[in-house]
């Protein structure tokens, strides 16, 4: 006997049908006037455009973070944090930072910190974003004229005790004051303890428990490491520091990039020759190692606990532990993977959009449209809030 659709599944069939149809419309729209609308809203201040009219915002749930990104960008805004409204509107919660001189870094702990080095040109101050207490406004303030980062090499790190940093090596005078060929640190804490100090300097020894949240616009360049006795040693001037456990067969002396890192799982990307490049995934819990071949034209790699999600001419999610691999189709439009929840929910903007889904075993539900709108096209970070009500 036929085996006959169920009304539910023809319902949920007809809802992705109207889905694409209504992503494709809007994208045809975006992409014709999405860099006008950028344009037009980049120089305007975010609590300008946002503040006057807005409503009571719990602190509590869906979190986006919107900043103007991109080294060459000559118009800049102020970072501020969203939510979203009952009509699918942007709600303005509060700014990060004051003026209009924009982000500098955006560094993404695993921890539920986010750490904002502003402005743009020379940073003279950090603001740590809670994401359990996004209402808090927690500053710390640099050294002005001494305490200047670097434009790389900077993470985000934890240590054993729980203590979350954020790690800066520094130029200028501090790192003159280090040496010939020496450098200088600057640790923020995000949750310093009793009788300790806000900022730290040249605690080297914090990078050998780095947590990199992977690459997304505005962060920082992935770490370059040099394989030796099997370890992946990271070398900043005089300084050499063992972070994480090599891949078993990449050869001494070998460069590798280690592309992200949290508590559970190691990424490096290994290039070969030709161009060829690999990615060696280290499940750090069960001590196993496995590779794949590297996705063409992936612009970044961002890890959500065992998610590996690469930003290609499509959307990809990897689960690094039981290897389903969901594809998230764009149709063209500019996407990237915004967040993915313990609960396998899914997040992700296209073009001026914001969508939710949620992973059902391989295959993914119908999309549900979050929010929409100009500033959309400028959030590139989202969070839950695991605020009470």
């Amino acid at each position: 006997m036929a085996k006959q659709n169920s009304p539910s599944a023809s319902t949920a069939a007809r809802k992705r049908e109207r889905h694409v149809r209504c992503l494709r419309a809007g994208q045809r729209h975006a992409l014709g006037v999405g860099a006008l609308a950028a344009a037009l809203w980049i120089p305007m201040p975010l609590r300008q455009r946002a503040e006057p009219g807005r409503r009571h915002v719990p602190a509590h749930g869906l979190f986006l973070l919107a900043a103007t990104h991109g080294r060459g960008v000559h118009q800049t805004a102020p970072a501020a944090l969203y939510t979203v409204g009952p009509r699918h509107d942007l709600v303005w919660f509060r700014s990060l930072g004051s003026g209009s001189g924009g982000l500098n870094t955006v560094l993404a702990d695993t921890h539920g910190h986010l750490f904002l080095a502003i402005p743009r040109a020379h940073p003279t101050s950090v603001v740590i974003v809670h994401e359990r207490h996004p209402g808090q406004r927690d500053v710390a303030s640099l050294n002005p004229g001494r305490d200047q980062i670097a434009p790389a090499g900077v993470v985000a790190a934890v240590t054993a005790a729980g203590r979350c940093y954020a790690l800066f090596p520094l130029v200028g005078p501090r790192a003159a004051a280090a040496g010939p060929g020496g450098a200088a640190l600057l640790a923020v804490a995000a949750n310093p303890s009793a009788g300790a100090g806000r900022i730290g300097r040249n605690l080297w020894a914090l990078y050998r428990d780095v947590r990199d949240s992977g690459s997304f616009p505005l962060s920082p360049p992935p770490l370059r490491t040099v394989v030796r006795n099997g370890q992946a040693v990271l070398r900043i001037a005089r300084h050499r520091i063992r972070i994480a456990a090599a891949p078993p067969s990449a050869p001494a002396g070998a460069t590798l990039t280690l592309a992200a890192i949290n508590h559970r799982f190691s990424v490096f990307t290994f290039t070969r020759r030709r161009g060829r490049k690999r990615l060696w995934v280290h499940d750090r819990l069960a001590g196993l190692w496995w590779s794949l071949r590297a996705v063409p034209g992936t612009r970044g790699i961002r890890l959500f606990g065992p998610w590996a999600a690469f930003n290609t001419s499509r959307l990809l999610l990897f689960n690094l532990v039981d290897r389903r691999r969901i594809a998230i189709p764009t149709h063209g439009a500019p996407g990237e993977i915004l967040a993915v929840r313990a609960d396998s929910n899914v997040l992700y903007r296209i073009a001026n959009r914001i969508y939710q889904v949620q992973v059902i075993g391989g295959q993914l539900g119908v999309p549900v449209l979050v929010t929409q709108g100009a500033p959309v096209w400028h959030v590139h970070w989202a969070f839950w809030s695991r605020a009470p009500r």
